[in-house]
């Protein structure tokens, strides 16, 4: 069973005879993303530490596996939410009073301020930030490298590479997921800082027909463009996306040594599963089984399943589709700002 703590408080320590219920928790690429629980309060119940602004920690025994910051609570029904703490990085600006800054620098400078990440490892020394929010900043870093981001249950912020060995296998008797080719592209047209210039998957369009799309990457030069255009053929743009994920029991998914998780081990971005007798998304059978990204999980303590989503899938609901607009329209106005 997990715990969840409070600003310190373990949530049973507050209301040891009141009723808690089991706490639900997602992460996400860059981390825990939101959690949520009810608790059995009386009217006009307070508690310093069931606040607006509280820092919430659940615990696997003595291992930190989520953290994140508390909203205003649901004061009538006594239901609380928390947002992970990557989250933070959008509510902290990345220069404040300098007209620019290094990367390093803005974030240990947000982080004197209050943003309550740790940053163990340099990031970069180099690259310079002149507008926008620390989250803006690490998500151009990102851009120009090819790599991720995330704030680990701990409160470290990380550039990482998405993982390439295999942490999980998931059996067969797990139906494939669905796919949609909205976002497929062949061909990328890129605008680098100096001109333009495009990157080609000929197999891709010979299996699905052509089809192309324009990437801004104006701040970089020519090779590092073509070098990220690559990379995005390559890892899911140049082929059909999945529409959905999997929900799987402990059974169903193992190590590759077949031993069952605790599912607080399976976490988003930095772990890989390889789904056994499934086709790929590009309809072709899968030689020793599918292999995708975990980009998102989701799971309420003591569940017999837990539901995994891979990296890139595609919008469906039309809640989820003004979302990737309107997340979309953020990183244009970034751009501009």
């Amino acid at each position: 069973m997990l715990t969840v703590k409070s600003d310190g408080y373990p949530l049973h320590s507050i209301v040891p005879n009141g009723a808690i219920s089991p706490v639900s928790y997602t992460t996400a690429m860059r981390g825990p993303l939101a959690a949520e629980w009810d608790m059995g309060l009386p009217v006009g119940f307070t508690h310093p530490a069931l606040e607006q602004g509280a820092l919430v920690k659940v615990y696997a025994g003595p291992l930190c596996v989520w953290s994140g910051v508390m909203a205003e609570p649901d004061r009538n029904a006594w239901h609380f939410t928390a947002d992970g703490l990557h989250r933070l990085g959008e509510k902290f600006d990345a220069c404040f009073t300098d007209a620019s800054k290094t990367i390093d620098d803005a974030i240990d400078a947000a982080i004197g301020r209050g943003l309550p990440w740790t940053r163990p490892f340099s990031i970069s020394t180099t690259f310079t930030v002149t507008s926008g929010s620390i989250s803006n900043a690490l998500d151009a870093y990102c851009a120009s490298t090819g790599q991720q981001w995330r704030v680990t249950p701990d409160g470290q912020v990380l550039v990482y590479d998405l993982p390439t060995e295999v942490d999980w296998a998931i059996s067969p008797e797990v139906p494939a997921m669905p796919t949609a080719d909205d976002d497929y592209a062949s061909t990328l047209i890129i605008t680098y800082s100096s001109g333009r210039t495009s990157v080609t998957d000929d197999a891709a369009a010979e299996r699905w027909g052509p089809r192309e799309e324009p990437v801004d990457l104006s701040s970089l030069g020519l090779s590092a463009s073509e070098t990220i255009g690559d990379a995005l053929l390559a890892n899911r743009k140049a082929r059909p996306a999945f529409t959905d994920g999997v929900e799987v029991t402990r059974a169903r998914l193992t190590t590759p040594g077949g031993v069952p998780p605790e599912f607080w081990q399976v976490a988003a971005g930095t772990q890989r599963v390889r789904h056994h007798g499934t086709l790929t998304s590009d309809g072709a059978p899968s030689l020793g089984g599918l292999e995708w990204v975990i980009g998102a999980t989701s799971y309420t303590d003591g569940a017999g399943t837990i539901a995994l989503t891979p990296l890139g899938r595609l919008a469906r609901t039309q809640a989820e589709v003004v979302a990737q607009q309107a997340a979309r329209l953020a990183q244009m106005e970034a751009k501009t700002a």
